[in-house]
C-alpha cells in the first residue's frame, strides 16, 4: 500500500533483531538484561596495541598464549587467575594495585622493568625467571615457598620486608642486609687449608739453619709441627716474623721450644707479619729437623 509506514513511528518503540553467521547457521545476537552483548569465548588474540584501563577482572579461567602486549597503563584489580602457561614479553607495566594469588607461573622470559608492586600475598612456585633488569621497589612479601632458579638480578633498590625465604640456593654478591632476626647458616666460598714441608739434614753441632719459609699473610689460623727426625743432638727451635722475605728483617718470636728426643711440637707465631720462618739451632751433636706448615683461610 502506498506511503505505509514501514517501522514503527514512535520512537521509543523502535526495536530491530541482529543475526550473526555461526559456521553457515544464522542466529540472534544476545544480550544481557542491561542489553550489552554476551561474549563467550575468544579463541586467539594476536596483538592488543594498548589497553588503557581496566576497572575490574573477577576470573579468567585460562589464557594459553599471549604474544605481545605492548602496554597496560593500569589495572585496578584481579582477583584470580588461575594459569598462564607462557608470556613472552612484556615490555613495561606501569601499576599493579594488587594481586591476590598466582597459583602457578611456568616460564617468564623477560621482565624489562616493573616499577611498583605494593603487595603480593603468596606466590607458591616459580619454576625460572631468566632476567629481571630492575625492580626498584616491593613494599612488602609475606612468603615465598621456592624460588629454584635465578640467572640474573641487575638491581634492587629496595625491599621494606621479607617475613620468609625457605630456601635459597645460590646467592652471588649481597651489598648489604640490614637486619636478620634469625639463625642463618651461610657457607663461605673460598674456605680452604694450605700445607707445606721443609726439612734440615744433619745440623752442625753449633750452627742455626732456617727450616721453612712461608707467606702467612693472608692465613686465618697458622701451626708449625716441627720433630726432629735424626741425629743426637738437642734441637732448638723457634719462630721469626717478618714484613719482607729479607734475612736481615726477620725477628725472634718470643717462643722457643727445646727439643731433647723424637717428641714433636707445634709452634703458632705470637705477632702477625708477612712472613713467618722456622729456625733450629743443634746443640752438642748434629741433628736432622723437619717443619710441618699448616694453614686455614
Amino acid at each position: 500500500m502506498a506511503n505505509n509506514l514501514v517501522f514503527n513511528n514512535v520512537a521509543d518503540q523502535l526495536k530491530t533483531k541482529v543475526y550473526g553467521d555461526n559456521s553457515g547457521t544464522t542466529k540472534a545476537i544476545a544480550v544481557d538484561s542491561d542489553g550489552k552483548l554476551l561474549v563467550g569465548e575468544i579463541g586467539t588474540v594476536t596483538t592488543i596495541g594498548e589497553v588503557l584501563n581496566v576497572q575490574s577482572v573477577d576470573l579468567v579461567d585460562a589464557v594459553s598464549t599471549v604474544s605481545t602486549v605492548s602496554q597496560v597503563l593500569n589495572v585496578a584489580s584481579v582477583d584470580a587467575v588461575d594459569a598462564v602457561s607462557t608470556v613472552s614479553t612484556v615490555s613495561q607495566v606501569l601499576n599493579v594495585a594488587s594481586v591476590d594469588a598466582v597459583d602457578a607461573v611456568s616460564t617468564v622470559s623477560t621482565v624489562s622493568q616493573v616499577l611498583n608492586v605494593a603487595s603480593v600475598d603468596a606466590v607458591d612456585a616459580v619454576s625460572t625467571v631468566s632476567t629481571v633488569s630492575q625492580v626498584l621497589n616491593v613494599a612488602s612479601v609475606d612468603a615465598v615457598d621456592a624460588v629454584s632458579t635465578v640467572s640474573t638480578v641487575s638491581e634492587v633498590l629496595n625491599v621494606a620486608s621479607v617475613d620468609a625465604v625457605d630456601a635459597v640456593s645460590t646467592v652471588t654478591y649481597v651489598s648489604e642486609v640490614k637486619s636478620i632476626t634469625d639463625t642463618v647458616n651461610i657457607n663461605v666460598v673460598g674456605n680452604g687449608f694450605v700445607h707445606d714441608i721443609g726439612t734440615a739434614a744433619a745440623i752442625a753441632a753449633g750452627n742455626t739453619v732456617t727450616v721453612l719459609t712461608k707467606d702467612t699473610s693472608e692465613v686465618n689460623v697458622t701451626s708449625f709441627y716441627i720433630k726432629r727426625t735424626g741425629g743426637s743432638g738437642t734441637v732448638e727451635t723457634w719462630l721469626q716474623i717478618s714484613p719482607t722475605n729479607v734475612a736481615a728483617d726477620y725477628i725472634d718470636d718470643p717462643y722457643v721450644v727445646t727439643l731433647t728426643d723424637d717428641t714433636p711440637t707445634i709452634l703458632d707465631p705470637q705477632r702477625y707479619l708477612k712472613y713467618t720462618r722456622v729456625r733450629a739451632k743443634a746443640i752438642g751433636d748434629t741433628a736432622t729437623v723437619v717443619a710441618r706448615y699448616n694453614g686455614h683461610y
